[in-house]
């Protein structure tokens, strides 16, 4: 069968160094050239796919944050976020304040302090007209220790929060929304207008399981040991790519 869309997941190739990596993708130009649809993936931050997309002009969006967004440099009316749930904001900024943790909220319309954002989202909740509640999209906090940031990271498994964090920095840790990336990619592929059962998917089998489920065909890489579900096929050589493309392009 003949594909007419491909998800990848760069994660796998993330241990190699920015000339490496876009020579091991180049042979994505080739579908870039006949106008199909690459969607890259990754767990990490948009500067992390940005280059690769400017360099082989590939222009479909990437799911990005562990599916919490939605970005592109080139077509902006495709990007989008997923927000972080009422509850989850508050549980996490009481957290940060019991602590004495430095943190902001990053909202659609920019930075908000907590106070503010409690006061406008009790105002919504008695249907005042006059106010909009604000979408948190991040919660930023400032730390250094290391214990804090693994009772963090407690918190959230204990208290079953849908969000996840990420260190980017020493002292920064940016928590975003925990979204099952097959859903970011469905809701993509509708305002795309594409039939995902004509898509292959590559990753890693069980971690992009919920992709793989999503289209018509699914490649796990590097998990020699690993169940593959059905329309899973496995492979372990990291030429994966290349044939893939030469197989069913």
């Amino acid at each position: 069968m003949e594909y007419s869309g491909l998800v990848l997941d760069i994660d796998n190739f993330k241990f190699l160094d920015k000339n490496k990596f876009i020579n091991k993708i180049q042979v994505l130009k080739c579908l870039v050239d006949k106008d199909i649809p690459v969607v890259l993936y990754t767990d990490g931050d948009p500067k992390l796919v940005e280059s690769a997309m400017r360099d082989l002009h590939i222009k479909e969006p990437a799911i990005v944050m562990e599916g919490a967004k939605v970005y592109s440099p080139f077509q902006c009316e495709y990007s989008f976020d997923f927000h972080l749930s009422i509850k989850t904001v508050k549980e996490l900024c009481l957290w940060a304040k019991e602590r004495d943790i430095c943190f902001e909220l990053i909202t659609d319309n920019g930075k908000i302090n907590y106070e503010k954002w409690s006061v406008e989202v009790k105002s919504f909740l008695l249907n005042c007209p006059m106010i909009d509640c604000p979408s948190v999209l991040e919660v930023i906090m400032y730390t250094s220790n290391e214990e804090i940031k693994n009772e963090l990271s407690k918190f959230i498994s204990k208290h079953y929060l849908e969000c996840c964090s990420r260190i980017c920095e020493d002292k920064v840790i940016f928590i975003n929304s925990r979204v099952d990336k097959g859903i970011t990619l469905r809701c993509l592929a509708k305002k795309k207008k594409w039939n995902l059962k004509n898509f292959i998917a590559i990753g890693q089998y069980p971690k992009d399981v919920s992709l793989f489920e999503e289209v018509g065909l699914g490649i796990s890489v590097d998990e020699e040991n690993a169940e593959a579900g059905k329309n899973i096929e496995k492979s372990n050589k990291m030429d994966v790519l290349n044939e893939c493309i030469s197989n069913y392009f």
